[in-house]
């Protein structure tokens, strides 16, 4: 995810969701927003568009399951 794409304020989002989902679900959803991604016709550095679809895509197998992936800073 970080490789491809990172526009450089997804990671923690990536991160989080790594942590969250299962293993089979981040594979399946960087496979759909690979394939997205090529259907659309995106070049490989409009990473900006490749980040909005993987995190889309992340997004949406997130609420599926009830998993919400809001990073959540503790108060003091």
């Amino acid at each position: 995810m970080l490789e491809g794409f990172n526009e450089g304020r997804s990671r923690s989002f990536y991160c989080i969701a790594a942590a969250l989902l299962s293993v089979d679900d981040v594979k399946n959803s960087l496979e759909s927003a690979k394939k997205e991604v090529k259907t659309l016709g995106l070049r490989k550095d409009d990473i900006k568009s490749k980040a909005r679809i993987l995190r889309k895509i992340i997004q949406d197998v997130a609420d599926r399951k009830g998993i919400d992936l809001k990073l959540r800073k503790p108060t003091k």
